[in-house]
């Protein structure tokens, strides 16, 4: 069975993604979101072999935690979906620094410790680092 992990999939575009790895035949779909009760819902709307995990994106360093748990739960991740995101409205210049931080944790420096954590453990033996 493959195992895809999907960020953001409680809701939107996530969620969608999701459901159509969903309808793959052996594929099972981690439904992520930063609540575990909203993934659980996700998955549960979305029915077959789709689970929910909490993975919350908003510090990049509490991520390696959650992954652990997640893959010692599920095994390894063959399907990375990085797709969790915040948009700040408003204007850029007038925008605090503590919200751009907060956007620059979700868009950029999670989904890059998720890759740090995930793609060795998925690359064959012997390619060493990318």
């Amino acid at each position: 069975m493959t195992t895809a992990l999907v960020t953001g999939a409680n809701r939107g575009i996530g969620l969608a993604i999701a459901a159509g790895l969903n309808r793959l035949e052996g594929m099972k779909v981690l439904v992520s979101s930063r609540r575990a009760e909203d993934g659980e819902n996700a998955a549960r709307t979305l029915g077959g072999s789709a689970v929910g995990v909490q993975l919350d994106l908003s510090v990049a360093d509490g991520v390696e935690p959650e992954v652990k748990t997640v893959v010692d739960t599920h095994g390894p991740i063959d399907i990375l979906v990085n797709n969790a995101g915040v948009m700040e409205n408003g204007n850029i210049l007038e925008t605090d620094c503590e919200r751009l931080d907060s956007s620059l944790e979700v868009n950029f420096l999670s989904p890059l410790q998720l890759i740090r954590e995930l793609v060795p453990a998925s690359m064959p033996e012997g390619m060493g680092g990318l």
